[in-house]
């Protein structure tokens, strides 16, 4: 006559596992983000920012799973720029008016807009374009025409731009116009701003995003950062390695 044998209950298997068993087991499906949280300081391992620095620190203040990760980077060593006064100057000084994507500027604390954790994965996105809130805040806003409620920072006129002077076409009624080439860059190149007919101008808060993932294991977090500007070309990939 087969017999069945039955089995431990959940509570006498329990009782039967020593402490670091016990302790093991308990860490295993942990949806807290201790392990994540804290400054990470590392560096680019491909690329270098506008400053020749390589130097990246992601600082992860929450990553529980099901939860906004919540974080901030900080790119290279130096001080932060100092505020824009002259909305006819580009801004920060020194920025390669030249540029096909934003840039990023050393030492301003960029904060998450979006994060996720998945396993030991965080993802985490970062409007790079919040730099510019202040000089944005400053422009004029030109209304482009034909109807639309969208304005811009400079006239909806042609220009032209070479290395030693830029330009805003006239037309029959408004002159030529002289302006500053990283001011157009920034305007109507890579449009850091968005304008209304009815009111000023703020970061443009849609295409310009800085995508981060890492992957943390055994005390390092290595990934990639993405640089994703939907309507320009000139977005790009850089690896990363952090430690904390």
């Amino acid at each position: 006559m087969l017999r069945l044998r039955p089995r431990p209950t959940l509570l006498r298997y329990l009782s039967n596992l020593t402490p670091l068993a016990l302790l093991l087991l308990s860490s295993c499906g942990n949806s807290e983000g201790s392990a994540f949280e804290g400054r990470w300081v590392g560096v680019l391992e491909t690329g270098s920012l506008p400053s020749g620095s390589t130097q990246v620190a992601l600082e992860i203040e929450s990553a529980n799973i099901g939860e906004p990760v919540v974080a901030t980077l900080v790119f290279g060593e130096g001080a932060p720029p100092s505020q824009p006064t002259d909305p006819e100057l580009g801004w920060p000084a020194g920025v390669d008016p030249q540029l096909s994507a934003v840039p990023v500027a050393d030492g301003y604390l960029y904060r998450s807009l979006d994060g996720t954790r998945t396993g030991d994965t965080l993802r985490i996105d970062i409007a790079i374009t919040e730099l510019w809130e202040n000089w944005c805040a400053l422009q004029t806003a030109h209304p482009i025409g034909g109807g639309s409620p969208e304005a811009q920072c400079l006239p909806n006129r042609p220009w032209d731009a070479t290395p030693f002077m830029c330009t805003v076409e006239g037309d029959a009624e408004n002159p030529e116009l002289s302006v500053d080439c990283l001011k157009l860059a920034l305007c109507r190149r890579t449009r850091v701003c968005a304008c209304t007919n009815t009111g000023g101008c703020m970061p443009s808060p849609t295409g310009l995003t800085l995508q981060v993932e890492v992957t943390i294991e055994d005390g390092e977090a290595f990934g990639t950062l993405r640089w994703a500007n939907e309507d320009e070309p000139g977005s790009q990939t850089a690896r990363i390695l952090l430690t904390r």
